[in-house]
């Protein structure tokens, strides 16, 4: 006696979806992820579990994961919107959590602007490397004076 495993399932090269629409796959499941990545450009295709062309029965798992990537992290302005509480969410979930090493430093300076709040960053609005430390300097809240060396983002003095 024969039994038909029935029809092979061929494994698709997710190089020809974009990861919009590679969740959509029929024959596999898809887990579709995203990481930052210097070599490759937003949207394309870093890996794929299951080797391109590679035939599945119906006794395989069809499970597999795919990678897609963010190209570069992009550094918004923390600048008087963030508060040193909100520090390590940001950083864990913008980029450590999707590859990227991307840490800070923290300098206290008195100031009139409320306590923790970051006051000044030494790189914002703009793409940095997988590896990058930016330099925040936060408010004691002590209102006795403005450091000089800080200068708050155009459009947003405190009166």
């Amino acid at each position: 006696i024969t039994v038909s495993l029935g029809q092979a399932i061929i494994v698709p090269d997710f190089h020809d979806y974009h990861m919009g629409n590679a969740a959509e796959v029929t024959g596999v499941t898809p887990v579709v992820h995203t990481r930052y990545s210097e070599l490759i450009p937003y949207g394309k295709l870093i890996s794929q579990s299951l080797m391109p062309g590679t035939k599945l029965s119906d006794k395989d798992n069809k499970y597999m994961v795919v990678v897609y990537s963010l190209g570069l992290p992009y550094l918004k302005d923390l600048r008087l919107e963030t508060n040193e509480g909100d520090l390590q969410k940001y950083f864990f979930d913008e980029f450590q959590s999707k590859g990227a090493n991307v840490t800070y430093t923290v300098r206290y300076v008195e100031s009139h602007y409320p306590k923790g709040t970051v006051i000044s960053q030494s790189t914002y609005e703009s793409l940095i490397p997988l590896t990058f430390n930016v330099q925040l300097s936060i408010s004691l809240g002590d209102g006795t004076s403005i450091d000089p060396d800080v200068k708050p983002p155009p459009g947003k003095e405190k009166d």
